[in-house]
């Protein structure tokens, strides 16, 4: 690759990198708050009733970021991920959780093809759209202790902000490097 290509290239995708922690910041915690608020407005006396159980007493919102605190901080795109985030490095007692945050579904607009293939996009059954299944069937069968049912409660409330969050797939940096590769 010419010089000519490659400083555009790194540009444009330093950019990219900056351009995307900047939206996922703005979305951030408010965005989980507003999400698991909107929540609570839907949730039946008795799902309400055992929320507040299985949280001591704690709403939803209060909890939606609880996620993001337990798993591994130090797995990252060049490290760029907890930089941006400024996200502590304490207190990862679920390290094994961080890949539940996101799925990459394949998407490659200039092959034409976009979308998500659970078998394909969800490797091992270890990603979002898994976790909210597992965990919205480990509150419905009731069988765990209250301690994992309360961690289920938690993930899943954060999960589901995670899966409206904008921007929350690695697919777009190598979109970017394709497109700016071609021209």
């Amino acid at each position: 690759m010419s010089g000519r290509v490659v400083l555009p290239l790194v540009v444009a995708l330093v950019a990219s990198v900056l351009l995307v922690s900047q939206a996922e910041a703005r979305y951030g915690w408010d965005a989980h708050r507003i999400s698991a608020q909107v929540a609570e407005y839907y949730l039946s006396d008795k799902a309400w009733a055992n929320v507040l159980r299985l949280t001591n007493n704690q709403t939803l919102a209060d909890i939606c970021t609880w996620a993001d605190d337990v798993r591994c901080k130090w797995l990252s795109l060049f490290g760029l991920f907890f930089f941006f985030h400024s996200y502590s490095l304490v207190d990862t007692t679920h390290p094994w959780s961080y890949s539940l945050h996101f799925v990459n579904p394949f998407h490659d607009p200039l092959a034409g093809e976009c979308g998500y293939v659970d078998a394909r996009d969800c490797v091992d059954d270890f990603c979002v759209t898994s976790a909210v299944s597992n965990f919205t069937t480990q509150l419905k069968e009731n069988r765990s202790s209250e301690a994992l049912l309360s961690d289920a409660v938690k993930f899943l409330t954060h999960f589901i902000g995670d899966m409206h969050q904008p921007l929350h797939g690695l697919q777009l940096f190598l979109f970017l490097f394709r497109l700016f590769a071609l021209s």
